[in-house]
């Protein structure tokens, strides 16, 4: 077992990998080794690497990696001055969720059927609804089994049953899924804690948000195009894995082999 490199502990073969790959062939290293328990100090010669894989795989080691996308830049949401009707906000007290309802194209880019749902916009860190597993990014379309079509319905439907744990349906990557929420007491909150519902937008902001919403599903077929070129790079480096493996551990046999001969 390898243990130290000139010196610098080696945690993983990934390490080491990188550790041998800034080493300018022919360079003498010292290695650390541990040999039946007892520690052992080797030196070893690097050699060119390409003969190394050469003879470690027994011909030419070649790894064929798709050229990775560039992600195409998403446009920045708006930035409203004034409190917006389509923001409903429940303290960590109490759910933890900052939810905000869907425009059209918000709601046909998170899937969600008849644009029914409010988005997560962001979750609390340690909050009941982040020990519950809800993300950023999720779309909740039902609470207890009725239908949440707006902020208005999301915030009722918390308070009409605080103390109890409720099932919550969410949309998440295009696909249902239910989380249970537990609600606290009513004696266990306050005013602060209540919810807080805005006044509505004026329509200069209106319009802001529905043309981030046409600019999201615009980039829609560009994301999808994306995720699935990464899908199939996650399956290439997956299908390789042994190989690579294998490859990195004969070619350390041989640096051990060669680092005994000096």
């Amino acid at each position: 077992m390898i243990l130290t490199l000139n010196g610098q502990s080696v945690e993983s073969v990934e390490q080491l990998r990188r550790m041998i790959h800034e080493v300018p062939p022919g360079r003498i290293v010292t290695l650390g080794v541990s040999r039946n328990g007892q520690p052992l100090t080797l030196k070893a010669q690097l050699e060119d690497r390409k003969q190394a894989f050469g003879y470690a795989s027994g011909k030419p080691f070649k790894v064929v990696v798709p050229t990775m996308p560039v992600m195409p830049a998403m446009p920045a949401m708006p930035d409203i001055d004034v409190p917006v009707s389509v923001v409903v906000v429940h303290s960590s007290m109490r759910s933890g969720l900052m939810v905000e309802n869907l425009t059209p194209q918000l709601a046909e880019f998170f899937g969600t059927k008849n644009g029914q749902g409010v988005l997560v916009r962001s979750v609390d860190k340690g909050s009941r609804a982040e020990k519950a597993g809800f993300h950023a990014g999720d779309v909740i379309v039902r609470v207890n089994g009725e239908t949440v079509n707006d902020s208005g319905d999301f915030s009722h439907a918390l308070r009409s049953r605080q103390g109890s744990s409720v099932p919550v349906s969410i949309i998440r990557d295009k696909r249902e899924q239910t989380l249970t929420l537990n609600l606290p007491d009513r004696k266990q909150s306050n005013l602060l804690n209540e919810s807080i519902e805005t006044p509505d937008l004026d329509e200069e902001a209106r319009e802001e948000l529905r043309r981030t919403g046409a600019e999201i599903a615009r980039l829609q077929p560009e994301i999808e195009q994306y995720a699935k070129r990464m899908s199939a790079y996650g399956e290439e480096v997956r299908r390789r894995q042994p190989e690579i493996e294998k490859s990195t551990r004969e070619l350390l046999n041989r640096f051990i082999l060669r680092a005994r001969q000096l």
